[in-house]
């Protein structure tokens, strides 16, 4: 499961992706684990980075549930989802090259710090929002939300489209990279992957 808050100016749509996304997050966690475990039976010595991609790759998402409840501070939404992994599954990504599990590796660490870094611009305008009360700087955060909604979205159209990529869907890949620039024109790993596939 996963939960997110939402704040004055954000979506119940966007809301509850974050909370899918923090509850994937968890489960892919747990897959990490078998993951390490599993390549260690056959004697495999994997770099952290490659064993999240492994994660994320071989997990599909069977079952969602979305739940949400008032609190001071907002709207929860909480996000459950049942998920499943399949062993021939992760036998296909590790015949993947080393060279190439790598760069996939490199493009999944790259994703996650931009995610992050959108992160903390949440955190920070849910902060500038609570202190501010003036009409203009609320509308000026009210935009500032909107493009961080969209930002995250972009992104997690770019997470869409490296599974598709590295599973070797290329034409599927391409059309989540340009949903990916459609929502955030200023997201260069949208382009870039969209240039590479």
């Amino acid at each position: 499961s996963g939960e997110y808050v939402m704040s004055d100016f954000e979506t119940p749509d966007v809301a509850k992706q974050r909370a899918l996304v923090r509850a994937k997050q968890n489960a892919q966690e747990k897959a990490g684990v078998f993951v390490n475990s599993y390549t260690q039976v056959k004697n495999l010595q994997l770099a952290d980075e490659e064993i999240i991609v492994i994660a994320s790759g071989i997990m599909s998402v069977t079952e969602t549930v979305y739940e949400h409840e008032s609190t001071a501070d907002g709207f929860l939404y909480r996000a459950k989802i049942k998920a499943d992994i399949d062993t021939d599954e992760i036998n296909k990504w590790l015949e993947k090259g080393v060279q190439e599990r790598s760069a996939m590796a490199a493009q999944n660490k790259e994703l996650q710090a931009a995610v992050a870094e959108q992160n903390k611009e949440i955190a920070k305008l849910k902060k500038q929002l609570a202190e501010q009360n003036s009409t203009a700087a609320r509308d000026r955060l009210k935009k500032e939300f909107a493009n961080a909604d969209n930002a995250f979205l972009s992104n997690q159209k770019i997470e869409e489209g490296n599974k598709l990529y590295w599973n070797g869907d290329y034409l599927g890949a391409i059309a989540r990279y340009t949903e990916a620039t459609e929502l955030n024109n200023r997201n260069g790993i949208a382009y870039r992957n969209r240039g590479t596939a």
